[in-house]
Parts: structure tokens; C-alpha cells; sequence
């Protein structure tokens, strides 16, 4: 299931409190066409219009968004990773098409997380910041460690959340 964390400087004395950084988890990419065209799109003006600012600029895939009413095939995952030196967000796509093809187990079923891991597997993603060469942190790193503010030095505060997979659409 896709899932993010909102880390937030909770620092009463900080000029950036209530300020902060989101981080997702591997989430899911699909055709930039279909999303702008999603029925729960359709509803949100200003991301629509984003999306389809992004597409002239030559985006070929944007994440889906959830519920996915429109049953949106995933063609790959957004990858978020951490630079605790720099701070710094960086973002990866990692498609599912760069996986190389195994003809010994093209009949296994995989789960999710398997095909996740095969998308990033094959898209070389950076260990390593490309500013400053500091270890890049992953999603699941940066929930655990946390994100420490970089304007007051103190530990922000995260919130957690999961997206809703369900195809109902809510009104």
C-alpha cells in the first residue's frame, strides 16, 4: 500500500515551524494521460492543470492517484531518497519496462513488493547524494531516523499516512 510521511518542525522557537518535508514510499507511476483524465482528477482543477503543465514540459508518467477509480495500470514507482547533509528530496522513476525479462519465470505471479523491488533493481538508482556523495536515504530509513529541521536542528515531528487503494470513488 503507498504511504508517505509528513515530517513537520514542531520548534516553537524555529521562523520554519509548521513548515516541512513530504516523503512517499515507492509510489505508483501510470500514463500521464490517464491521470489527467481520471474521473478524481477531473474533480481537483489545479492538479489537473499541473498535470497537464507537466506533460507539455515532456512528463510521460505522473503518480496515481488514489482511489484509483479509473484503474490506472502501474508502469513503474516514484522513488523518494533522503540527504540528511544537504537536506535535500531527491526523485526517481523507476519503471517497470526497464525490468529485464527472465523467459525461466515469466509464469510467476509476483507481489507488489517483489515487483517493486525488481523496478528499482533495474533503474541504478544513486546510493549516494549527487551533491555531496553522503549515503542517500530510503523511505523506510528516513521514517525510522527521522528528519532533523534544518533552520533549528531539532527533530521534526512525522505523521504517517496510507494511501486508500479502493476503486470507490468518494463523492
Amino acid at each position: 500500500m503507498p504511504a508517505g510521511c509528513d515530517f513537520i518542525c514542531d520548534n516553537k522557537e524555529c521562523e520554519h515551524k509548521g513548515k516541512g518535508v513530504v516523503m512517499t514510499g515507492p509510489w505508483p507511476l501510470g500514463n500521464i494521460d490517464k491521470i489527467i483524465d481520471a474521473r478524481n482528477v477531473a474533480k481537483m482543477e489545479d492538479f489537473r492543470t499541473t498535470l497537464i503543465k507537466l506533460k507539455t514540459e515532456g512528463r510521460n508518467y505522473a503518480c496515481i492517484n488514489y482511489p484509483n477509480v479509473n484503474e490506472v495500470a502501474t508502469e513503474g514507482y516514484r522513488i523518494h531518497k533522503w540527504c540528511p547533509n544537504c537536506p535535500c528530496l531527491w526523485t526517481y522513476d523507476a519503471m517497470i519496462q526497464d525490468i529485464e525479462d527472465n523467459e525461466d519465470n515469466k509464469d510467476i505471479e509476483e507481489t507488489a513488493e517483489e515487483t517493486i523491488q525488481k523496478a528499482i533493481d533495474g533503474a541504478d538508482l544513486p546510493g549516494n547524494c549527487p551533491k555531496c556523495e553522503t549515503k542517500l536515504l530510503t523511505f523506510t530509513e528516513v521514517v525510522e531516523e527521522g528528519v532533523i529541521c534544518p533552520f533549528c536542528k531539532e527533530k521534526m515531528k512525522t505523521s504517517t499516512w496510507f494511501s486508500n487503494e479502493t476503486k470507490e470513488e468518494k463523492s
